[in-house]
């Protein structure tokens, strides 16, 4: 792992859909073994993430719009934090662009199949 700063222009980043393409994402870095990401999240009003669980803490800071996860609503210039081990689904009420940082991998429902929102993803019994 390097040890020096990386300095990225998002203007240069391509956008990625991903999960049901309601969400696009500009990956800086990401690393599907260990789930670890940091990006830009751009996410189409009353797009869902689905419910998934995550096994290290992730962050959101919202650059525009707001999202809700059952009972915490994140606004424009809020950080939302998700601590390890929470189960969640994220609704988004208005078009939404977030910087997010995961530091570890995601678990979605086996059922679930592969339409998944977060790098290095897994499925398992939740």
């Amino acid at each position: 792992m390097s040890t020096g700063v990386r300095v990225v222009s998002a203007a240069t980043l391509e956008w990625e859909p991903v999960g049901s393409g309601n969400v696009r994402q500009k990956i800086v870095r990401a690393n599907e073994e260990t789930g670890e990401f940091l990006g830009l999240m751009s996410i189409d009003a009353f797009a869902r993430t689905g419910l998934h669980k995550h096994l290290d803490v992730a962050f959101a800071y919202h650059l525009s719009g707001a999202s809700t996860n059952y009972s915490t609503l994140v606004t424009r210039g809020q950080l939302g934090i998700t601590l390890n081990g929470t189960v969640h689904e994220t609704v988004i009420y208005e078009p939404t662009l977030s910087v997010v940082r995961t530091e570890g991998r995601t678990m979605y429902p086996q059922s679930s199949g592969s339409d998944h929102v977060h790098a290095g993803a897994v499925h398992g019994e939740m």
